[in-house]
């Protein structure tokens, strides 16, 4: 009886411990182009803009190739995934427009962010890295620089910078790009008249030499360096009081519609534009 006892106490012990298996992870797969396209249509969509990509190469065209001048008509070849656009520049553009408040998209009236494989115009001006449409209140981004290796074009990031450019444009042509703006004029020097500036070297007062265009290009340059080239814009202000000014100008138009929490951040010198 003493041994029978003795042996179901054994039986009743603790069982063996199992050996742990092995937890199975998912491999992850890189985002495709459908993937980073699902991303900005997500991201453009929290202010109700669409996105216009490619599919057996449509053409999007400005309102001004039906209502006229010929001259002011564009037309938009629209990027797909055939043309291979680097992984990247997708990226920056999604990251470009997360920043920006819904306020801000909803006061540029926005109607439609079009990628274009190539952007044709009748100007005879080169091809643009991008276009406002301020009829249509479509913005056009033009990313064939990235497309043609062999081509002298822009950095990947420069994507950013066209759609920071253009969203300005919008933000700043409410009624049309026409727009007379006598407190942006008064900031230049005496005598300076908009459109004569050549070559690449940045004049005094301005960003670069592309701002000396018309007022337009000037406040929407000097807003794309705002969003892009904070300290640059920063560095350049501290010995060019005339683009302090100007700066201090889209600063505060750009706080008449938007928290700056989204430009404090890259803008060293916010305390002096306030």
């Amino acid at each position: 009886m003493r041994l029978l006892v003795l042996m179901v106490i054994a039986a009743c012990g603790p069982p063996p411990r199992a050996t742990a298996l092995p937890e199975l992870v998912p491999e992850e797969r890189p985002p495709t182009w459908l993937d980073r396209t699902v991303s900005l249509r997500t991201m453009l969509g929290r202010a109700g803009i669409a996105l216009d990509t490619g599919g057996a190469r449509r053409t999007l065209a400005s309102k001004e190739c039906e209502t006229g001048p010929a001259r002011r008509c564009v037309r938009c070849t629209l990027l797909d995934e055939r043309d291979g656009l680097p992984d990247t520049a997708m990226e920056e553009l999604v990251a470009a427009f997360a920043r920006y408040p819904i306020t801000l998209l909803d006061a540029a009236k926005i109607e439609r962010v079009a990628l274009c494989r190539k952007l044709d115009t009748n100007d005879g001006e080169d091809e643009p890295a991008g276009l406002a449409d301020t009829e249509s209140r479509v913005l056009f981004v033009n990313v064939r620089s990235l497309l043609v290796p062999d081509r002298a074009g822009h950095s990947i990031d420069y994507i950013a910078e066209t759609a920071h450019h253009e969203v300005f444009h919008l933000l700043d042509f409410p009624a049309g790009p026409r727009r007379i703006d006598l407190e942006w004029d008064q900031i230049n020097p005496n005598g300076f008249v908009y459109g004569g500036r050549k070559g690449d070297g940045r004049p005094f007062g301005f960003v670069n030499a592309y701002a000396t265009t018309n007022g337009g290009e000037d406040r929407a340059s000097t807003f794309q360096f705002l969003m892009a080239r904070g300290q640059e814009l920063c560095d350049l202000a501290m010995v060019d009081p005339t683009l302090l000014a100007k700066a201090r100008v889209v600063w505060r138009r750009i706080a008449s519609v938007a928290d700056l929490a989204f430009l404090r951040a890259g803008v060293s010198c916010a305390g002096d534009l306030d």
